[in-house]
């Protein structure tokens, strides 16, 4: 008697049914014609099933009370309830830096947690230490590209005294510079103060020769062509280095 296989067909299980989600627009139409319709002649009408025409009824009030964008698809309060301790906390301060109109980042919020919840953002990120990043290449990968170079580079230049090969590289320096994202209240203005929308860019050009002597740093700064550096102005910039005045900050062929 042949026995029965005890395999069956998985090629499905990873198939997962997408939830479908509807607008809030969708959803104030619907509780609109409650009183013309029953909930499946609803449900028939809007072309959705009637199980959610009954849940957002249950909910009539919210949506009527609703006064955000009508493309989303939740209200207020929907979702996974809030992780951080005292959230009020950190919405009166995100409230109190737009109100100023500056500037509102990631960078902001998570700074304030370490500030006053850092035993909490510690513990929280011990538990996110299993899925952290990992690198896109090894370093054996890099190490080997390094070698590349260096043996093409002594090739062709193997021949030239340590005195005459220079390593140049070219570092932009970006201060007081505006954040590309900002957050900013649901329905709130994302106005910033003047201050907080421009920034002022610096290069310095870093030279190192062969035989391991390292040259001055030549630093070109944005701002009229050939002027000269206010000591009262500037008291912070460094002796011993190389200042040049353009109006961009670039290499360019006057600074070469």
């Amino acid at each position: 008697m042949p026995q029965a296989s005890l395999e069956h067909d998985t090629s499905n299980q990873s198939h997962q049914i997408r939830r479908h989600t509807y607008p809030i627009s969708l959803k104030e139409q619907a509780v609109a014609l409650r009183d013309c319709m029953s909930i499946r002649e609803i449900g028939d009408h809007l072309g959705v099933h009637y199980s959610n025409v009954h849940n957002w009824l249950r909910v009539a009030n919210k949506l009527s009370d609703f006064k955000g964008n009508k493309k989303s698809s939740n209200i207020p309060g929907a979702g996974r309830p809030p992780i951080l301790p005292e959230p009020d906390a950190l919405v009166a301060f995100m409230d109190s830096r737009r109100h100023q109109e500056c500037a509102l980042t990631c960078s902001h919020m998570v700074n304030y947690l370490k500030k006053h919840q850092n035993e909490w953002l510690q513990t929280y990120i011990a538990r996110q230490a299993d899925g952290s990043c990992t690198a896109k290449r090894a370093i054996t990968d890099l190490e080997s590209t390094r070698a590349e170079f260096a043996a093409r580079f002594h090739k062709d230049h193997g021949g030239l005294p340590d005195d005459c090969v220079y390593n140049v590289d070219e570092t932009g320096i970006q201060y007081d510079m505006p954040p590309r994202y900002i957050w900013s209240k649901m329905g709130g203005t994302p106005k910033l103060s003047k201050g907080e929308k421009h920034s002022y860019r610096m290069t310095a050009v870093l030279t190192i020769r062969h035989d391991g002597e390292k040259l001055p740093i030549h630093y070109i700064i944005k701002d009229q062509f050939g002027g000269r550096i206010n000591p009262k102005e500037f008291p912070t910039y460094p002796a011993g280095h190389f200042y040049a005045m353009q109006s961009k900050a670039w290499m360019d062929a006057e600074v070469w």
